[in-house]
């Protein structure tokens, strides 16, 4: 479409609502033919919309086509009651249409609401009999004028009588003032209420409207006003006021980001970068694999073509960012259901992907397998990320540790930033020296020294929070994080995992796991075989010598010495407990190691090893017995 000519556009378009109702009467003036020096006006276009005005000839439905003959009135009919609908006549000289602000108008549709006909059905039956239609002889005898406005009558009134005419005129303009009162609602709805009353409304919020603004913008200011009158004074309200009075994409930076402050450490994010043939490119990143890599990222032009053909090996996750003329970066992310096989996707589902994402340019599927991206006017520019972000949680210090975790995926560790470090810390010291409550105490308080028989652990030191994410990438899953804390001599030492090694096809790869009460990694794992369990042996603490056949709880059970049975009740009694706590210790896969507990240290005691003869109601809990489960 052209520049806004008057001159060559039509004038004084009226919309005005028929009395019958669903039906809008559109009268205009067309230019003169001088206004197109030496051409014609070929013909004109009527285009019909809802919530604005048509912009261009094709915007909307069409009313009248150009391929007509050239009129300057028309009727649109068929329409809804209590819409209003807008109109933009075009006129056409051959080669492009014409159109300003005088070709444009609007009108609310009316209904006469049956009121003529209900009246008509309320009159006695004798008047309805008596009013017939006039017969053909009675029509010629008629004068001229009066045959004639019996010609241009409605269908539905051409073989009516003249009662039921009358009525019908009669009550036309009371259909029209119901339409228009119960109108009166949509003063109050921004997205229905004229383009004349839009100021005012806007005026209650103390808001003034663009009127060089399309209409539908007019009409999102007024509904935004109240949000961007909440946020005066931010970084967003002064961005978007930016964005309105220029049309720039624009990033605000505040002054106290180029303020480097001892106090606030770096968060130090984690980013992930991807090697390539020619260099390192972002991990994410599905220009270079498109074939849209620098320097093919079609700056400053509004047609790019990729410089590989498909199929793509693309990846769940992986992004293609495009910057265009009126538009910030926006960026298209594939997903599984993109293609039959993201890992081979044809250029045709490539471009149908992108072709739901973008709205300001068209992915082009070429003969040849290649893709090409055409802007919407303007330019276009494929931007090319310099790394792709992993985890927002800050790794200030330490290197990373990547862990290799099967095809193509790995885990990653890295010491994160931990607002509460402090206070765990402080937990994790008192809990090393023995102190379960947050006690206040005269002077320092020494770590107490290990018990007799067991090796002295060494100063603790407070852990330190690690992050662990799954990932095959582009994509990565949340991982988790996890308590490392070592002794004093690998106070300093990054964060480090351990791949488990290949599984043996020809044997079972059965894996340990034991928990660690004293700071330290929170599990360890390593393949191995389970050794036949071996009875329980009761190790005293002390010199303490106990009877044979006498009991002693240990968590939960009850430990029997082999001898001299006890009471021949009691022992009836016994030997159900005996059975179900043996059917216990079998179903626990049989893995209950030789020490107990408190019972590590010491000599053996007298009268044979121990046995598990009974148990009480309290439940073995995992942990009171090494490898118990």
């Amino acid at each position: 479409m052209s520049p806004t000519t008057l001159d060559r556009s039509p004038t004084r378009v009226r919309a005005v609502p028929r009395l019958l109702g669903r039906e809008v009467e559109l009268s205009w003036t067309n230019p003169p033919v001088s206004a197109f020096g030496g051409g014609f006006l070929l013909g004109v276009r009527v285009v019909r919309r809802e919530r604005t005005f048509p912009l261009d000839p094709d915007d909307g439905v069409v009313v009248h086509d150009e391929s007509a003959p050239v009129v300057d009135r028309l009727v649109d009919a068929g329409l809804t009651p209590l819409t209003r609908y807008y109109y933009t006549v075009f006129s056409y000289d051959g080669t492009d249409f014409h159109a300003g602000d005088g070709a444009r108008a609007s009108a609310l549709a009316t209904d006469e609401h049956g009121l003529g006909e209900r009246l008509y059905r309320l009159l006695p039956a004798v008047h309805q009999r008596e009013d017939r239609p006039l017969r053909p002889d009675e029509v010629h005898a008629l004068a001229p004028e009066v045959q004639e406005a019996l010609r241009v009558l409605p269908p539905q009134l051409r073989g009516a009588g003249q009662l039921r005419r009358f009525l019908t005129a009669a009550t036309a303009p009371l259909g029209l003032m119901r339409s228009t009162a119960e109108a009166l609602r949509q003063l109050h709805d921004v997205d229905r209420v004229a383009p004349e009353y839009l100021p005012l409304l806007a005026a209650f919020l103390d808001w003034r409207t663009d009127r060089t603004l399309p209409v539908y913008s007019q009409r999102n200011e007024v509904r935004a006003a109240p949000h961007l009158y909440r946020g005066v004074g931010t970084v967003p309200n002064l961005r978007s006021i930016v964005t309105r009075y220029t049309g720039w994409q624009i990033q605000v930076a505040e002054y106290a980001q180029h303020i480097t402050r001892a106090h606030h450490a770096p968060q130090q994010n984690v980013f992930a970068l991807r090697e390539t043939g020619t260099g390192w490119v972002a991990a994410g990143d599905a220009a270079d694999l498109l074939g849209f890599a620098p320097p093919n990222t079609g700056a400053g032009s509004a047609t790019v073509t990729g410089t590989t053909s498909g199929p793509f090996a693309l990846r769940a996750g992986m992004e293609l960012t495009v910057s265009t003329d009126g538009a910030g970066p926006v960026t298209a992310r594939f997903a599984r259901g993109d293609a039959v096989n993201l890992g081979a996707a044809t250029t045709a589902e490539v471009a149908a992907a992108l072709n739901r994402q973008f709205d300001h340019l068209t992915a082009t599927a070429l003969p040849g397998g290649r893709l090409r991206l055409d802007a919407h006017g303007g330019t276009l520019r494929v931007e090319a990320p310099e790394s792709s972000l992993v985890t927002l949680d800050g790794a200030p210090r330490g290197r990373l540790s990547v862990v290799p975790a099967g095809s193509s995926a790995f885990r990653l560790f890295h010491a994160v930033a931990d607002p509460l470090g402090p206070v765990d810390n402080r937990a994790a010291r008192r809990a090393v020296a023995g102190d379960r409550g947050p006690r206040r105490r005269a002077g320092p308080r020494a770590v107490r020294a290990g018990r007799a028989g067991r090796p002295d652990p060494g100063q603790a030191v407070p852990g330190r929070a690690v992050g662990q994410l799954d990932a095959a990438l582009p994509r990565w899953r949340a991982g988790r994080r996890r308590a490392a804390a070592g002794r004093a001599r690998a106070a300093g030492a990054d964060p480090a995992g351990l791949g488990r090694p290949a599984r043996d096809a020809g044997r079972p790869d059965p894996v340990q796991r034991r928990r660690h009460r004293r700071p330290g990694p929170g599990r360890a794992d390593r393949p191995g075989r389970h050794p036949v369990p071996d009875p329980a042996r009761l190790v005293p603490a002390g010199p303490r010598r106990r009877r044979p056949g006498s009991g002693r709880p240990v968590r939960g059970h009850r430990l029997r010495r082999p001898g001299r049975p006890r009471h021949r009740r009691r022992g009836r009694r016994a030997q159900q407990p005996a059975r179900r706590a043996a059917d216990r210790v079998g179903g626990a896969r049989r893995r209950a190691a030789t020490d107990l507990g408190a019972h590590r240290r010491g000599r053996p005691a007298r009268g044979g090893p121990g046995q598990l003869h009974g148990r009480r109601r309290a439940r073995l809990r995992p942990g009171q017995l090494p490898g118990h489960r």
